[in-house]
């Protein structure tokens, strides 16, 4: 039986297609197994970086 963990990954892109052509060019080269569920639009306007 396979084991999933269940991910987050936020995509920069336009709309929700764009992202998810970004997504799978992004993980092509991954050798564990993946599927996207769900692509939804968020309301986050940018990311800050923090050097701890």
């Amino acid at each position: 039986m396979k084991k999933f963990s269940p991910q987050t990954i936020y995509v920069n892109a336009s709309n929700t297609t764009e992202a998810d052509s970004l997504l799978r060019e992004h993980m092509s080269d991954t050798l564990s197994d993946w599927e996207v569920k769900s692509i939804t639009e968020t309301k986050v306007l940018g990311v800050l970086g923090y050097k701890g």
